[in-house]
Order: structure tokens, then sequence, then C-alpha cells
């Protein structure tokens, strides 16, 4: 990785090409640089952050992909952890949303994606969802009046039991889908609580489990069947560091020359990266991956994309 570093004025005084060193002989340059007064000791996280990560751009099957790696701690040292959050100003799941650009820009993030589904007639959120421990979750009320927080169809369209499960994220900031079993009451946002998990969301479903790609019954959701389609992927290497990896589809005029990702080559992609874990997010034209106020994958929709319910932001504690 290539390591950036800045006088009290901003201008570069090292840019190594190729520096083979770990983050422990980084970390201890940068202090030993600091106490020299060669550089100055950032207060801006986000900053410090957004320098760390790195991106790739590519062209994979016929279809062009953005992959972003972001590290578990930042060239400061501090941990980086992925956080959930609703987009409307209030948090509230009523509240009106923006794009994952439009949020980006205004809580001033240092990477940020669109996460759940959501029902595009009223903006909610779909499935469990849980925000800092509390329960966030837009409950469904069946036909003998009992509330349910699973995710029932995706839009009018019947799901299995073991699809849109929650990709939870605990304290330390661990990705994992510990139930696949959308009803399951281990499943349940009070349940997911109890267990530690500071953050629960709704999307497809995991692709990749300890560097293993998912069987095709994950690969053939619903609409997903053509491979035709922007995609999202969120996930984590062994070491801790996250990446997040966004494909693009045919999607009206704005991509007409790609030809779309499916799972199986998704996965064989990934694994070859050395990715863990990785799980699909929501796609299509609510597909929106951003560094700082710059969105790297197109724009599909409006000026600053799709109003989403949800968003994966990163930020360092």
């Amino acid at each position: 990785m290539g390591y950036i570093l800045t006088d009290k004025n901003g201008n570069r005084i090292v840019s190594p090409a190729n520096y083979a060193a770990t983050d422990e002989q980084v970390y201890e340059q940068l202090e030993r640089l600091l106490e020299e007064g060669k550089i100055s000791g950032s207060n801006n996280s986000r900053d410090t952050l957004i320098r760390g990560i790195s991106i790739e751009y590519g062209r994979l099957n016929g279809s062009s992909f953005y992959f972003a790696r972001i590290p578990q701690f930042d060239l400061e040292g501090k941990k980086v952890t992925p956080k959930v959050a609703i987009t409307s100003a209030d948090g509230l799941v009523d509240g009106a949303k923006i794009s994952a650009l439009d949020y980006a820009k205004r809580e001033k993030t240092a990477f940020c994606v669109n996460a759940s589904l959501f029902n595009t007639n009223t903006s909610k959120p779909e499935g469990q969802l849980v925000i800092n421990g509390v329960d966030k979750t837009a409950y469904k009320t069946d036909s003998s009046g009992k509330k349910y927080a699973w995710m029932d169809s995706d839009m009018g369209t019947a799901i299995s039991d073991t699809e849109c499960y929650p990709l939870c994220i605990d304290a330390n900031g661990k990705l994992s889908t510990p139930y696949t079993d959308r009803k399951t009451d281990a499943a349940q946002p009070s349940a997911l609580i109890e267990a530690g998990y500071k953050y629960a969301v709704t999307a497809w479903g995991t692709i990749i489990d300890n560097y293993k790609s998912t069987t095709a019954d994950t690969w053939d959701e619903i609409v997903h069947k053509d491979k035709k389609v922007v995609r999202q992927v969120i996930g984590q290497f062994q070491n801790g560091d996250y990446f997040v990896c966004s494909f693009d589809g045919i999607k009206g005029a704005v991509t007409v020359n790609e030809a779309g990702m499916d799972y199986d080559t998704i996965a064989t992609f990934l694994i070859s990266k050395g990715v863990r874990f990785a799980y699909s997010l929501d796609g299509g034209g609510s597909c929106e991956t951003t560094i700082g106020d710059r969105q790297i994958n197109p724009i599909f929709e409006g000026s600053t994309g799709r109003k989403v319910a949800t968003v994966i932001y990163f930020s360092a504690d």
C-alpha cells in the first residue's frame, strides 16, 4: 500500500510507490515524523481515513468494477468500523430519505455506500434493522394483528425463508450473518441486540463465507436471476480490513455497454483477492459508492443518485 505524507502546509514530502512495510512500521514512521515536526497531527479523522483507502478500477467479464479496500485502522492508528444509518435528517424510518451521496456530503463521511433493501413506495427499510444497539425496524402486521420484523416479499414477489436475512456488525466491527433463516427467533432485532450486535441491516444475503462461495440457491434470488444488473457487495478480509466492490450492469442510458455480473463470477473474483466474507447489499439503481464528497461508480438517477433508506458508512473511533 502506498502512504502519502505531507508537511504542515499540506505539501507532499514522502510518496513511496511500493512501500514494503507493515502497518506497525508505517505508524512508527508517522510518529517519528510528527515528533520531528515534519508533518502535523491531523484533527480531521475523515481526511486521515480517506488517505488510507485504496480504490481499484477494472473490467471483469465485460463489467466495470470499483474495488475499495478500507483499512481496519486509519493512518493515525485509530480503529475503523462500519456503521449503519437511516438517511433521513431526523433518523426516523418515516423521515424524508436522501441518496447515499447526499448523505455523505451532509454528514461528512469518509466512505459511504447504500445498504438495505427498501420499499420504493414508502421508502421504509425492509427487514431487521439495528442501529447502534437500538431497534429501528419498520415492523409489519400480519392478518392476525401480530407484528413481525422480517422482510416478507420483494415488493410482492415471494422469497424463501433463507433469503434476505440480516448482515450483523458486532462491537469490534466484524461482519457476519450468524442467522440465515430470517424468521428464526435468534435473528429478530431484540435477540440480535442481546447477542451483542451493534448494527444489523437486511439485504440479499451471503456470497462468501470463510473463503468459500455459497450455493446457487443464494445466487438465484428473485429479481437477480438475470446477471445484467448492478451489484453492490461488502465484506471483510481475515486481518479485519473491509472492502466494498461495485459492479456495473445495464442501467438505462447510463451504462449501456456493461454486461452485468453474476454471483458465481463475483465470488470467484473476490476469493482470488483473499476475501474471507462477502454479503450482497441492495443493487440496481440504488448502488452508490462514495469516498468523501465524490461518487466513484456511476450515478444512475438524477444528479446525486436514488434516494435510499439506509447507508453503511465508515469512521474512525
